[in-house]
């Protein structure tokens, strides 16, 4: 008898999880007609994704060991038994010796469950902070005690919609359809960038500005809503404070850095002004910097002065909280230490009392995904850390590790849940064949070994199991298809709405997007259509014959640089070896890299935010010409 297709969801590092239907026999995947939003349609990065693991290329299949500077096969025996050993000696001496450095390679709700493997081996060093939206999701928390979500389909409510630095075309695509619904029904698209993307072809009216000049701008749009006589302040405090840095933001200053005409910012104030209720749809790379929270709280200044907070068609959107199903005493604290997320090599290299003897990397791809890339494999190349990568695949940071541990994608690991932080929807997610039959055992079940080895009880698969149970178990579910539940999410906001206000507010953003001299250049990173979470299946990721810099073209002429000429981005953290390419429509001051590729996190520094989230989007860098 033929399997019948597996139903599961996408998992993804990506707001949309796709819903889909998977064939074992031939392999062909299509989606779930029966999905809310993304019915019928999967992205090819999934279909991709599938037919490399189903086909088995590129994949670990036995652990590898350094010896003699270079990556050789050993048996499981053998691999794990050293690893095991080199745990024991680190929690001999203090469990924080050991640094468990996780990821977002999967969404799976249920990896929650592994840092128990930390909490029974006494307390490893932990990450904090954030690579994505840490800073933006801390501000809008400030707004309100409790944020309602604002469902995607609510767009077709609004009259004007803006996507602020929200790429859909290429990071949300089942937004897509829904806006140009929208716009099939009479609202209008406005979109703000720094650069041209597939989304400008969507939007009604498109703006470039400067990178960094979004909250000066934001706090002078203020300003003009402030003046038009239109805004309520009714449920709200410090409204006056905030009034007061307002209007010290002039127009002159922000033409100056937001590189806008002064049509174009007249234009933006006009469709601020226009009737009905305003959607923002913000982005995730306009708030990696310092001040990143206090941009969203200004967006979302914007939209409560528009009295379009809280009413269908209207709200601020950002990200909703992924893990909001689970509860928060379900896995505890596991940790006996803290090092920041985005800058893990420096704190690797300089942690005293005590020094990080074991560095293990699961569900990440730091070398490609943190800043301060460098820092990171100089730290690796060291003689006193014994570094050790889980994945599936030989990764930038894998081969750069003592040990490679093979461990199974997520789809050949045991029933799992997904959540978005887009839409509403709790996901189970299947393996696709059986899980028996994979080549290499899934996470889980390798820390359970580790365990055994080290004299403990086996805990973290039946934790897994457990996580699962109790989010399908959480109360509100409402089942919309099978496998599909969709989560009570707070559909009103609660408390007062609290503007920003404080220096820190003013601090420092007249110098942002100012270009600096004919060769230094802000430097931007987006995500590429093909690419995942530091990773893709193409060879750009791995260097190929880039990675490509792209200039203005009027930019490119003045330095002498010709279409494909070598040369390299320099910044005082590192360089990267690119090629030159020209792009009509990138801002001035601009150098535009996609990220994801070996070397580009190279030239981005260690500095992070004062709630250790990362600063991405704050690299500056210099072009060098081959010769």
């Amino acid at each position: 008898m033929e399997p019948k297709c597996v139903l599961s969801a996408c998992a993804f590092d990506c707001p949309d999880a796709c819903g889909f239907a998977f064939d074992p026999a031939s392999g062909e995947v299509r989606g779930r007609v029966d999905h809310p939003y993304t019915g019928g349609f999967v992205c090819h990065k999934l279909r991709g994704f599938l037919s490399q693991v189903g086909k088995r290329e590129g994949r670990l299949t036995k652990p590898l060991l350094r010896d003699g500077g270079v990556l050789r096969e050993v048996s499981w025996d053998r691999g794990l038994s050293v690893f095991a050993s080199k745990l024991s000696e680190a929690v001999r001496k203090d469990p924080r010796r050991v640094l468990w450095a996780t990821g977002s390679g999967n969404l799976r709700l249920d990896n929650r469950a592994f840092d128990l493997f930390s909490r029974a081996l006494g307390g490893f060093t932990g990450l904090k902070g954030s690579l994505c939206g840490g800073e933006g999701g801390a501000g809008l928390a400030e707004s309100y005690r409790v944020r309602r979500h604002v469902p995607p389909e609510e767009v077709l409510r609004s009259r004007r919609v803006i996507l602020w630095g929200r790429n859909v075309a290429e990071t949300n695509v089942h937004f897509v359809p829904l806006l140009a619904k929208a716009r099939s029904l009479g609202v209008r698209v406005g979109y703000v960038d720094v650069r041209p993307t597939r989304t400008d072809g969507m939007a009604d009216v498109k703006w470039t500005v400067r990178p960094g000049a979004d909250l000066p701008l934001v706090l002078y749009l203020c300003g003009r809503i402030m003046e038009s006589g239109v805004c309520s302040v009714e449920g709200s405090e410090g409204f006056e404070e905030f009034a007061s840095l307002v209007r010290g933001v002039s127009r002159d200053q922000v033409l100056g850095v937001s590189g806008l005409s002064e049509e174009a910012l007249e234009d933006m104030v006009r469709f601020l002004l226009g009737d009905g209720p305003l959607s923002v749809w913000a982005g995730w790379a306009v708030q990696r910097r310092v001040g990143g929270d206090l941009l969203m709280r200004g967006l979302d200044a914007m939209v409560f002065l528009l009295g379009s907070q809280d009413v269908p068609g209207g709200g601020m959107v950002f990200s909703a909280d992924d893990e909001a199903p689970v509860p928060s005493d379900l896995v505890g604290d596991c940790f006996g230490r803290w090092a920041p997320r985005p800058s893990v090599g420096r704190f690797i290299g300089d942690a005293k009392e005590p020094p990080v003897e074991v560095a293990v990397f699961s569900r990440c791809n730091p070398v490609t995904q943190s800043q301060d890339a460098g820092t990171l494999e100089e730290v690796l190349k060291g003689e006193g850390l014994f570094s050790v990568c889980l994945d599936w695949r030989l990764s930038a940071t894998a081969r750069r590790c003592s040990l490679v541990i093979p461990v199974a994608p997520f789809p050949e690991q045991p029933k799992g849940v997904v959540f978005s932080y887009w839409h509403d929807l709790i996901q189970l997610v299947n393996p696709l064949w059986e899980v028996s039959g994979g080549p290499v055992p899934y996470e889980g079940e390798v820390l359970d070994r580790l365990l055994v080895l080290l004299g403990e009880r086996p805990a973290v698969v039946s934790a897994a199991e457990r996580v699962v149970r109790s989010v399908l178990s959480a109360p509100g579910l409402v089942e919309v298809a099978e496998g599909i539940w969709r989560f009570p999410h707070p559909r009103r906001h609660q408390g007062v709405f609290r503007f920003p206000g404080g220096k820190d507010l003013t601090l420092r953003f007249w110098e942002l997007g100012v270009p600096k001299g004919i060769d230094l250049f802000e430097l931007i990173t987006p995500h590429r259509h093909d690419g995942v979470n530091g990773w893709a299946l193409s060879e750009w990721a791995g260097g190929g014959d880039g990675p490509w810099a792209c200039l203005s073209p009027g930019e490119l002429r003045a330095l002498g640089i010709a279409q494909g000429d070598e040369g390299w981005l320099e910044s005082p953290f590192g360089r990267a070896r690119v090629r030159f390419s020209s792009l009509d429509g990138l801002a001035n001051g601009v150098c535009m890299v996609f990220s994801g590729q070996e070397g580009v996190n190279r030239l981005i520094g260690p500095n992070i935010t004062p709630r250790w989230n990362t600063r991405l989007s704050e690299a500056m860098v210099r072009v060098r010409r081959e010769g």
